[in-house]
């Protein structure tokens, strides 16, 4: 990941924040999808910046960028949400997609533990979920019912991941973009940089998150983050050349390139 360089994108859009938004109005809030170290982001702001931080954007932090301005989350209707400077975190994808195997959370696909991430049906998928599979070609489409009026497909995890990350980084409003790999390193230098685009200071000393960030999913902690995030195995496991091969026809590059993750050609 090249985390001696952290990626961080939108700080060109700080200043019209700080322009637009008084003082005594700032306030940042956390957003990403699922499994992607919003909790620990929420933790660090929250302890460090000397600014009001929401636990989530008012919007929902795990919902499509889209819907700002149209959906209040619970709890957030007293929140201005132009006031709001968001803290988008992304994962790298494989990673992203061997956490989504493991926990879920509201996103529903057919998958099993023997080929999960999983994109173009094997045998073992057939023998599952029908041969129809197979003979279509087709892949795992996955749904996510944010609630009973908001519930969105797309053709797999890989397309939830392009188009939701694309929302964000496309957006026409200030919010600064981190990765979680670089906060696992670089956490008080990136909180730094929020705290700049803000107009505020951090905290001293600087208070890291070393323990699980949250009391569900997976309890990964600081150390295990590391680890997991380093470790070339286990972020490809259980895909197969196929899949990759599909990951890599899907994927949004462009999206890869400006957060400087790459994939690998092949499966070694």
């Amino acid at each position: 990941y090249n985390i001696s360089h952290p990626v961080i994108l939108g700080l060109d859009t700080c200043e019209a924040y700080r322009k637009n938004v008084s003082n005594d109005k700032r306030l940042t809030a956390v957003a990403g999808l699922f499994n992607t170290g919003t909790n620990a982001l929420e933790f660090h702001l929250r302890k460090n910046l000397q600014v009001k931080s929401k636990w989530q954007v008012p919007w929902g932090k795990h919902r499509v960028p889209y819907v700002r301005l149209q959906h209040v989350a619970p709890g957030m209707q007293n929140v201005e949400q132009r006031d709001v400077l968001p803290i988008v975190i992304f994962r790298d994808p494989l990673n992203w997609l061997q956490s989504m195997c493991r926990s879920p959370y509201a996103a529903k696909w057919k998958h099993t533990k023997l080929h999960c991430p999983n994109f173009v049906p094997n045998e073992h998928d057939t023998s599952k979920f029908g041969p129809e599979l197979k003979e279509s070609n087709n892949t795992f489409p996955v749904t996510v019912p944010f609630d009973k009026n908001q519930v969105i497909s797309w053709d797999s995890l890989v397309h939830l991941y392009s188009d939701w990350y694309r929302q964000y980084l496309d957006a026409d409003y200030p919010r600064v973009i981190v990765r979680f790999e670089d906060m696992l390193i670089h956490a008080e230098y990136i909180v730094q940089k929020i705290a700049d685009c803000a107009g505020t200071q951090i905290s001293t000393p600087f208070d890291y998150q070393v323990n699980s960030a949250k009391s569900h999913g997976s309890h990964t902690d600081f150390a295990k983050a590391i680890f997991k995030s380093a470790d070339q195995e286990t972020r490809l496991r259980n895909l197969t050349p196929e899949d990759l091969q599909y990951v890599r026809q899907h994927i949004d590059h462009d999206l890869l390139q400006q957060m400087h993750y790459k994939l690998p050609d092949e499966l070694r």
